[in-house]
């Protein structure tokens, strides 16, 4: 019998790229949709989920919503969701919403017509209160939920304890005039703010807080800036124009709160003839592949992806139990710290 991973493989999609492209959802591209059609044709594949599901309460099918694929730490999350659902047999729909608000609460409310048993979410522009009145009891696990409370299950980065352990990576290499890239400081008014906005608050408060530990804080500072690496660029090209009454560069350490922008400090400053690790460290936090090609390669905080994703999963299978959990939990993902070429000991930036 032709399933539907014979026509997904046919068609060089993945199998929940062609169940959605099958059922006509607007996420796959119309060229995509075209082949995947064809390839069903080609196959004489036919699939009934409506019918099954009314045979059995079930579609095997699970949602994850989420702002987009383009950015790594996105598309990252993504492949190891896919993974994991498809190692307990399920199929994992993907639905985009490019940061857009109404197409996130859109595809909130609209999860019972993708038919599927359960919803991942990585909300950016839904407070999670209006979540939780949205999905009412459709089984839902959400990626990283900084509220206060905790309403519903949720799986978060390792926000305070990475930022945490990058700073004194830092400083045990001689790195004491750290700049925090992507956020400034002092925080306020951390009261209403998005779900995005939060891990920016939970990264910065945790070097705020290490800053004054290692009685550091007077000559450390910050740059905010959007999680991107052209704002990393223009970061990279401040930081190489800031100096002391001395002549001497104002940080010797950036500390970023992705790879994206540490990516484009090191282009930034390497523009301005500024070199790393030599006269300026960086690191970056999220473990993305990318880090890994870049001159020099890039420290980072390499985030657990497979245990994200299957910790996720295992909240939400807990949901199909005859004893699924009463209470929302919140779990902190793990992760290791990089060392690599960009905070590689210096002479010079130590001086």
């Amino acid at each position: 019998m032709v399933t539907l991973k014979d026509v997904a493989a046919k068609a060089g999609v993945s199998p929940s790229t062609a169940s959605g492209a099958l059922r006509g959802l607007d996420f796959v591209r119309p060229t995509t949709a075209d082949r995947v059609l064809k390839a069903a044709q080609d196959l004489n594949y036919t699939a009934n989920v409506s019918a099954r599901a009314l045979r059995s309460g079930r579609t095997g099918i699970l949602s994850l919503v989420i702002p987009t694929v383009d950015i790594p730490f996105y598309s990252q999350l993504t492949n190891a969701m896919e993974r994991c659902v498809e190692r307990h047999n399920y199929q994992l729909l993907v639905q985009q919403n490019d940061f857009d608000p109404k197409r996130e609460r859109e595809q909130i409310m609209q999860r019972d017509d993708t038919l599927s048993e359960g919803m991942f979410l990585l909300s950016t522009k839904t407070d999670t209160r209006d979540v939780v009145r949205l999905i009412g009891d459709h089984p839902t696990v959400l990626f990283e939920d900084y509220s206060t409370d905790i309403l519903i299950d949720s799986v978060n980065a390792p926000s305070a304890g990475g930022i945490d352990r990058v700073i004194r990576h830092l400083v045990e290499r001689g790195r004491n005039r750290i700049c925090l890239a992507g956020e400034s400081i002092p925080i306020t008014h951390v009261t209403n703010i998005s779900n995005s906005s939060r891990a920016r608050y939970e990264r910065a408060g945790s070097a705020i807080r290490v800053f004054e530990e290692l009685g550091i804080s007077a000559s450390c500072g910050a740059i905010n800036c959007d999680w991107g690496p052209e704002p990393g660029i223009e970061v990279g090209h401040r930081i190489a124009d800031m100096h002391d009454a001395n002549g001497t560069l104002r940080y010797n350490a950036v500390c970023c709160m992705n790879d994206d922008i540490a990516l484009g400090v090191i282009r930034g400053l390497a523009d301005r003839g500024v070199r790393v690790p030599d006269e300026v460290a960086v690191t970056g936090f999220d473990g993305i592949k990318q880090g890994a090609w870049s001159i020099p390669t890039l420290t980072t905080v390499e985030l657990d992806y497979d245990g994200m994703a299957e910790t996720a999963v295992s909240m939400m299978l807990r949901k199909f139990s005859n004893n699924p959990v009463s209470f929302p939990q919140r779990v902190i993902a793990g992760f290791r710290l990089l060392e690599r070429e960009s905070t590689a000991a210096s002479q010079v930036a130590n001086a």
